[in-house]
């Protein structure tokens, strides 16, 4: 049994990247370092999902706006106009706006449907309309086509300085979004997370969209190089449904997955979020526990043949003759990143 692991959402910031090579200031990640020690090293794209588009050979979506990719999934109509709308939580400093650590927030099936019902009471004659899909949600109907947006997981932490959108139609991205603001202010359900000691939804992050893409029928292609995916993301199952397949959630750790009588003697794909659940969420300690460490024992015992992981544009490949490597030196896993 093959397994491939992608692990999407994960940037390194230079910054980092410096302080831990002078003093080791990243945790330590048994299993990736395991892996890097006795296996091949590839550079690939550190775009994720442009890595999945070529994995799951359709190139020709990687000119696609990944919102419309994920539409596809809904099957909407080509005049829709889909962007993200990724729920996250925004810092106020003294002098700047930051997204928190831990900001890109993942909500339930009720918080979802609750967000969604108060969106379409709140905007309604706006032609606006959030939808929910996999766990996040697609916002149809703005006017703007227009724009340039980023990827809020490069901005985890960070200053929100270089993160508005640019472009001729910038301006209604970003006033819908001030909008949407104002509105996500005293929501009850924020209410509630607060109590729980959650972070609150205080803004939508609009990005991902772009002009108009062809007709639905035109994304829908048969891929016969699919292999099993485990994803809980709207991308994935956007490219997975135009390619003909659909995905699977992703299982609690491997020990769940080797346990999937579906999976058995086939190849599987997860791709896996590194991005903070919470504020007390360790995601690439918890990464490494649930899925690595476990994956590299799974390939001395025989249970895998092949492994390999997909991470931040590092590729590194794993099979049982490999992990035999033991005289190469071990390193920290951020050395293979400087």
């Amino acid at each position: 049994m093959q397994l491939e692991l992608v692990v999407g959402d994960f940037h390194l910031d230079p910054a980092e990247l410096a302080v831990a090579t002078t003093t080791a200031g990243l945790p330590r990640l048994p299993g990736f370092e395991a892996a890097l020690q006795c296996g091949r090293l590839a550079h690939r794209s550190a775009d994720w999902r442009a890595f999945l588009a070529q994995r799951a050979g359709r190139p020709e979506l990687l000119g696609l706006p990944p919102a419309q990719v994920a539409a596809a999934a809904l099957n909407l109509p080509a005049d829709a106009n889909p962007w993200f709308a990724q729920p996250v939580h925004l810092a106020a400093g003294m002098d700047h706006l930051r997204l928190h650590r831990s900001g890109l927030l993942s909500l339930s099936p009720e918080e979802l449907d609750g967000l969604v019902s108060g969106f379409s009471t709140a905007f309604q004659g706006t032609g606006l309309a959030l939808r929910p899909l996999f766990g996040g949600l697609l916002l149809t109907g703005l006017a703007a086509r227009d724009a340039v947006t980023r990827d809020p997981a490069l901005f985890l932490g960070a200053d929100m300085g270089g993160a508005p959108a640019s472009g001729p139609q910038s301006a209604e991205l970003r006033r819908v979004g001030a909008e949407i603001e104002m509105w996500l202010h005293g929501q009850a359900f924020n209410t509630v997370r607060e109590k729980r000691g959650q972070l609150s939804v205080n803004a939508l992050w609009l990005w991902g969209g772009g002009p108009e893409r062809p007709a639905a029928g035109d994304l829908r292609q048969l891929s016969a190089c699919l292999p099993r995916v485990y994803a809980d993301d709207a991308y994935v199952a956007g490219l997975w449904h135009a390619s003909g397949g659909e995905t699977q959630s992703v299982p609690a750790d491997l020990a769940a997955l080797l346990a999937d009588p579906e999976w058995q003697g086939s190849q599987a794909l997860v791709v896996l979020s590194a991005a903070a659940r919470s504020a007390r969420d360790a995601p690439l300690q918890r990464l490494d526990a649930s899925w690595l460490l476990p994956a590299m024992q799974a390939l001395r015992s025989g249970q895998l043949s092949r492994l390999s992981v997909q991470c931040g544009g590092l590729q590194v490949s794993v099979t049982g003759l490999s992990r035999w490597r033991f005289w190469r030196r071990a390193r920290p896993w951020w050395a293979a990143y400087a």
